[in-house]
């Protein structure tokens, strides 16, 4: 859906999408498709657990709060693996 967006929301930034979109069905890479993967299959996750969890819980602030959690959770690992190593020791 995010290619689809692309294309009818900003379509003169196709110049910059095609060719990696080109070079990553020819040259597949593990790992992207992995985290690909993961990535849908933890956002359907997370989006059926808020729905059960909007049905249980006792007022919409919890289900916001936790809500809330999960977004800095998924930032803080973002920015700690873009994160550079720590400096050598002494």
């Amino acid at each position: 859906t995010h290619l689809c967006a692309m294309l009818v929301v900003f379509p003169s930034q196709w110049d910059r999408v095609g060719p990696r979109l080109s070079a990553c069905v020819y040259n597949c890479d593990l790992r992207l498709v992995a985290n690909l993967a993961a990535g849908v299959l933890l956002n359907v996750t997370a989006r059926w657990l808020s729905t059960q969890l909007a049905g249980r819980a006792p007022n919409l602030l919890m289900a916001q709060l936790i809500q809330t959690m999960e977004s800095f959770l998924q930032l803080l690992v973002a920015a700690a693996i873009r994160a550079p190593p720590w400096p050598p020791g002494g």
